[in-house]
């Protein structure tokens, strides 16, 4: 019988030969190294996107609440202030009195001072049906009963008198102890409206307003944060003209933005009024988008 020589396969294993178990850690390690490499090389690339995102989302809202505010006006008749005091003869009882006429008892119209900080809740948050109470309830003196003079209808029941909102408000973005509307998740960067004629008042930062505006930051509550806006560096004022001039953001020679209308801001991302993501509604982008197309 013919002897038959065995075939050996290239897998089999000869003497003194081993089976590889796994990765060496030399190629664990390089592994490692080109996974941080891209993961630095994407992450800067996502955070920019995801900015990005919700920058655009934040300025199309500054897009809507412009709409809204010019909704009101050409209900209105005029833009609301965004600075009075409290009481009868103030910038707000003035403007509520030149629309509802027939209001009796417009000191108790305006329970809260208005600032460009509150004014787009406060001013957008509507009137009542009644003509004579278009802001509050029957509850005029705020103590929870019915005194004489305020029952309106007649029905012996101390009525709230729901207001129709000129704004689809996010609930779960208004402050409305403190009268405040904010970006999601952006609760130190409210919304700030400010109507023409308080330009050269908030520009200059000095002296006092007839309504007792005083020239000095505006501070809010957001639950336990106490929010700052300091005075003059939460609304842009005029355009730079030179390299000089952009720190300072102001130019006498120029005028305001949007000086017939009103300036709506966002601090941004950051938080941080007067700095390079602000966003508002009289420039496309951010502000540093905007300086930088200066150059």
């Amino acid at each position: 019988m013919e002897r038959q020589t065995p075939v050996h396969s290239d897998l089999a294993m000869t003497p003194g030969s081993h089976r590889r178990s796994g990765f060496t850690l030399v190629e664990v390690l390089v592994v490692i190294m080109i996974i941080a490499l891209l993961a630095g090389l994407v992450t800067p690339a996502v955070m920019r996107a995801r900015n990005s995102a919700r920058n655009a989302a934040i300025k199309a809202e500054i897009d809507l609440l412009h709409m809204a505010i010019m909704n009101y006006k050409n209900e209105y008749g005029s833009f609301p202030p965004c600075l009075s005091g409290v009481g009868a003869g103030t910038p707000a009882a003035k403007h509520i009195l030149r629309n509802f006429p027939r209001c009796d008892v417009i000191a108790t119209q305006v329970q809260t001072s208005v600032t460009p900080a509150n004014a787009i809740l406060g001013w957008l948050g509507g009137y009542t049906d009644q003509p004579t109470r278009p802001v509050t309830g029957e509850d005029l003196d705020n103590d929870n009963v019915l005194d004489p003079g305020e029952d309106l209808n007649g029905n012996n029941i101390l009525d709230t008198l729901p207001r129709k909102r000129l704004f689809d408000w996010d609930q779960s973005r208004t402050d409305t102890t403190n009268t405040i509307y904010f970006p999601s998740s952006k609760k130190g960067s409210p919304y700030i409206y400010i109507n023409g004629s308080s330009y050269s008042l908030l520009d200059s930062g000095t002296g006092t307003f007839s309504n007792g505006w005083p020239p000095a930051p505006v501070t809010y509550q957001v639950g336990q944060d106490s929010v700052n806006l300091p005075l003059g560096a939460y609304y842009p004022t005029r355009i730079p003209t030179s390299a000089t001039d952009l720190p300072l953001w102001t130019n006498t020679n120029r005028p305001y933005f949007n000086a017939d209308t009103f300036q709506i801001l966002c601090a941004g991302q950051d938080e941080e009024f007067g700095t390079d993501d602000d966003l508002s509604n009289f420039w496309p982008g951010t502000r540093k988008q905007f300086l930088d197309g200066l150059k």
